[in-house]
């Protein structure tokens, strides 16, 4: 179901790319790349702010700005036009992206025939050189790049992915950062059950101490990394979901019983067994920080992420591939 949507999706955003003025491709992400008299521009949508973005990279004076927004205003009064270290932004708003090519047609017809009647040579993103552009996807970034800058590029990925290949991990000392990044957690699960608060909140604490800690000691995380700051983040919840109950059960008989927290600690299981509300409670808060421990353990994979670096760069071929 998810690959026919997406399927969909795609076939959707190539037709508005079929409309757009310049031969424009789609590129992913809701971003369009076109060529009209020989200027190149991307264009982006946002889904969330309705607002779509048109980009050059091109040398302008402060008075050829003003005229480019002169001749835009008279196609779109709200259009606004930033200009800013070799880059050209026009930004307007589109209430679907049924109505972008409407809207932005007219827009990219009129700043492309002005940058090729003036003669004004575009420049890479990168170098700010006028060299020939080619169009790059640089790991999700999609510009127009010299081919210098494309093959810096790609030199710079090649040498990350290979030092992180050789980065070496060290489990032991990882274990001992996670165990110490945990404590923060354990401290707030015990502060928010004395003060009667959600203390699942401090699962995430724990979680995220702990993959922090592993990556703090250990120099790095590898995927047994990851599993193992994430088992360390689940043991110490139990274990910090134990001691605070620990505690209740001290508070709630010390004033009739001579009770030490090593007694309550051991009556845990009997109260399990024979007492419905605090197996309720028990099992409730338990599930509850497992539960929001799942935020907390993203970071882990994020972690994980960074120690495993990839980077796909490319240059994007013919029409809406």
């Amino acid at each position: 179901m998810t690959n026919t949507l997406t399927k969909e999706k795609v076939i959707k955003m190539k037709n508005i790319a079929n409309e757009l003025k310049g031969d424009a491709k789609y590129c992913g992400e809701n971003i369009f790349a076109g060529t009209l008299n020989q200027k190149n521009y991307l264009l982006k949508y946002d889904n969330q702010s309705l607002v779509f973005n048109i980009y050059y990279n091109v040398v302008l004076t402060e008075e050829e700005t003003a005229t480019l927004t002169k001749k835009v205003k008279k196609i779109n009064k709200n259009i606004i036009i930033k200009y800013k270290n070799s880059n050209l932004n026009i930004v307007g708003s589109c209430n679907s992206k049924k109505e972008l090519s409407t809207l932005a047609n007219p827009i990219i017809e009129e700043i492309s025939t002005y940058l090729s009647e003036t003669k004004k040579e575009e420049v890479c993103k990168h170098c700010k050189q006028q060299k020939k552009l080619y169009l790059v996807d640089n790991d999700g970034e999609i510009c127009y790049l010299c081919n210098d800058c494309y093959n810096e590029y790609l030199k710079e990925a090649k040498f990350k992915v290979e030092s992180s290949k050789k980065s070496k991990q060290n489990t032991i000392l990882g274990i001992i950062g996670a165990l110490i990044g945990t404590i923060p957690g354990i401290i707030s699960w015990f502060f928010l059950g004395f003060l009667n608060i959600e203390n699942g909140l401090a699962a995430i604490i724990i979680a995220i101490g702990a993959s922090l800690g592993f990556k703090w000691l250990g120099k790095n995380m590898k995927t047994s990394g990851m599993i193992i700051s994430v088992a360390i983040a689940l043991l110490t919840i139990f274990v910090a979901h134990e001691l605070n109950c620990t505690y209740y059960i001290y508070k709630l008989y010390k004033q009739d019983y001579i009770i030490s927290l090593w007694d309550a600690y051991k009556s845990i299981p009997y109260y399990l067994n024979t007492i419905s509300d605090f197996k309720k409670m028990f099992i409730n808060q338990l599930i509850s920080g497992y539960i929001l421990s799942i935020a907390g353990i993203f970071s882990a994979y994020s972690l994980h992420r960074q120690s495993i670096y990839t980077c796909d760069i490319k240059k994007i071929g013919g029409k809406n591939e």
